[in-house]
């Protein structure tokens, strides 16, 4: 009986701190990230994100980068830390004396990943909603934007039907079961990467952060169709709309042919890719070599200028990729390359 109440104990425990720890990170940049995603992928290839930054803010200024997240962001946040918690813990107690516990992390982490997605679909379609409803960029108080987000939670149910908050939620959720069991798979590659790589039995706190901030970023490559696709199902210039997402796809394959499908669910995704998997190698490099921290900020310098790349060059304006192939690598390059040997020269005295 101890023992239960004690694994009872552990499971409240677990659900209560992954509550509160996803509600801060929401609070803090979670949201933010995830309403420029959202406009990103619900906008034409053309869009840029400076370009979403200036729509969201010229009315509001930076707290309209907040939008959705009273009341719909927080109800997230709390269900999200909250249900995927709950239902990993469970999933991973009830297979763990049958399984690896690599495998028993990574399945365990499908079947919370599945939860959480049915459990947050309707808050995600409701932030959706007001991400990307043209009325939220208008000039208004907190208070009334709170109001105006409750109203299209209001308006979803009264004019759609209260199914209507689970649309999307199919795809959502697969998304999610991929998100976390791919999350926890590339997590332990890593980390045994790392393991081999450092001739250890044990990883640092560093370590792990690290493997699974790599394991995140394959993770995410891996599943970025999905998410696009969740966030046009839920458009809120879908509203109303009886939305498949299977019928979605087929039918911007049947206007845009497999090329515009590639433009618009994965546009510049290999050469972010690769640049990420340089990032990554930058990273590892600077980890293990114990270099100054001039090496990292370079590789901040060096990271920036990669990133700074991608915007320098647009799907229906090619007239600067060769400034950004040719000059910014080059400079990029040189630049780091100032930093590394300005770091030897400081840790050795060369």
């Amino acid at each position: 009986t101890q023992k239960n109440d004690r694994s009872t104990n552990v499971m409240a425990q677990k659900l209560i701190v992954t509550a509160v720890v996803t509600l801060i990170f929401e609070g803090m940049i979670g949201h933010i990230l995830e309403f420029l995603k959202i406009v990103m992928q619900t906008s034409s290839t053309s869009t840029s994100y400076m370009k979403v930054i200036q729509d969201i803010t010229t009315s509001k200024g930076i707290f309209g980068l907040w939008d959705g997240f009273v009341p719909w962001g927080i109800v997230q946040a709390l269900s999200k830390g909250a249900v995927f918690g709950l239902a990993h813990a469970v999933t991973l107690k009830l297979l763990q004396p049958y399984l690896s516990n690599s495998l028993a992390q990574t399945i365990a982490g499908g079947v919370g990943g599945g939860f959480q997605g049915y459990v947050l679909s309707p808050t995600l379609l409701l932030k959706t909603r007001v991400m990307t409803n043209e009325v939220f960029r208008e000039k208004m108080s907190a208070l009334k934007t709170t109001l105006l987000s409750f109203q299209i939670g209001y308006d979803v149910v009264n004019q759609e039907g209260i199914i209507a908050l689970m649309k999307g939620s199919n795809v959502f959720a697969l998304k999610r079961v991929f998100d976390w069991s791919t999350r926890y798979y590339f997590s332990d590659t890593f980390e045994l990467i790392l393991l081999k790589l450092r001739n250890s039995s044990q990883l640092s706190a560093y370590d792990k952060s690290l493997a699974s901030f790599l394991g995140g970023v394959a993770s995410t490559c891996c599943t970025l169709p999905l998410d696009v696709l969740v966030a046009k199902t839920q458009d809120a210039k879908k509203a109303g709309v009886a939305v498949s997402a299977v019928q979605l796809f087929m039918d911007e394959l049947n206007e845009k042919g497999w090329s515009g499908l590639q433009k618009a669910y994965m546009s510049g995704f290999e050469a972010r890719l690769l640049h990420v998997c340089s990032a990554a190698c930058v990273t590892i490099a600077g980890v293990y070599g114990g270099f100054h921290w001039l090496y990292f900020l370079g590789y901040g310098v060096f990271v920036g200028m990669l990133i700074n790349q991608h915007r320098l060059v647009k799907p229906h304006d090619l007239s600067k990729v060769n400034l950004a192939f040719m000059t910014s690598n080059g400079i990029a390059s040189v630049v780091f390359a100032i930093f590394v040997i300005a770091a030897l020269f400081v840790q050795y005295g060369w």
